[in-house]
């Protein structure tokens, strides 16, 4: 009810938004929702714990933190510059999500599905991104030393003028299908079946 509530008083709007420091701030009804959507418990041991559809919000400049958002729908949400900082996202779906200038430090997004997604800007140090679906993703700007990349599908994803220096998990086989120029820099790799 309550991210019917979100997705039907929020809409894509035409206007392009700031990403960086001056964030948007979000309503405060719409931060509470967030919130109490996202302390349902430990989640996992309860069988009627549905996932969250909040595809298509746009809500810039909320705060995810403290909460657990494993397998929730963030399908075309426009969330710039939120803040995902530590926060369990495994599973969740954030195709075509835009998610410019967010915090996704230290953020679990084991087997997550952020295909064609918006990550410009953002801050990546250290999240986790195994196995997950990074294919068409942009990634242009953002700071990923310590990101975890092992198992993840990077085809067509765009990396040009990135430093993956210090990330984790890459090989030959998936660095070999990134966009990616001369001012990329690569961390030292191996082949994908030998490590």
């Amino acid at each position: 009810m309550l991210s019917a509530y979100l997705r039907h008083n929020t809409g894509k709007l035409p206007v392009e938004r700031s990403i960086g420091p001056n964030r948007d701030q979000p309503r405060v009804d719409y931060q509470a929702i967030v919130h109490i959507l996202g302390s349902r418990g430990q989640r996992s041991a309860d069988a009627s714990d549905k996932p969250i559809n909040l595809a298509g919000v746009d809500i810039p400049g909320l705060s995810f933190a403290n909460g657990n958002y494993e397998n929730d729908n963030f399908e075309g949400a426009h969330l710039t510059n939120a803040d995902f900082q530590k926060v369990p996202l495994n599973g969740a779906i954030m195709f075509d999500a835009d998610l410019r200038g967010s915090d996704l430090r230290e953020a679990d997004l084991t087997g997550a599905d952020l295909r064609g997604g918006k990550l410009d800007d953002a801050q990546l140090t250290g999240v986790i991104l195994r196995n997950a679906h990074l294919e068409r993703a942009s990634f242009l700007r953002t700071h990923l030393a310590g990101a975890d990349f092992l198992g993840s599908n990077l085809e067509d994803a765009h990396f040009e003028g990135v430093d993956l220096f210090d990330a984790r998990g890459l090989c030959m086989e998936q660095i070999a299908h990134i966009n990616r120029n001369n001012q990329t820099r690569l961390p030292k790799l191996s082949q994908c079946g030998a490590r």
